[in-house]
């Protein structure tokens, strides 16, 4: 049975998604969620 490779623009929806959903969770956070965030990143 053959694999076949998903087209790029299916391939790059998810991580277009995934780079612009921690830009609109900072936006509604505020400095304080950006802080704990930030701390999380660090773990």
């Amino acid at each position: 049975m053959p694999v076949l490779l998903p087209p790029a623009q299916m391939s790059a929806e998810p991580k277009r998604a995934g780079e612009m959903l921690p830009e609109d969770r900072l936006e509604r956070a505020g400095p304080e969620g950006k802080a704990i965030l930030d701390a999380c990143a660090r773990m």
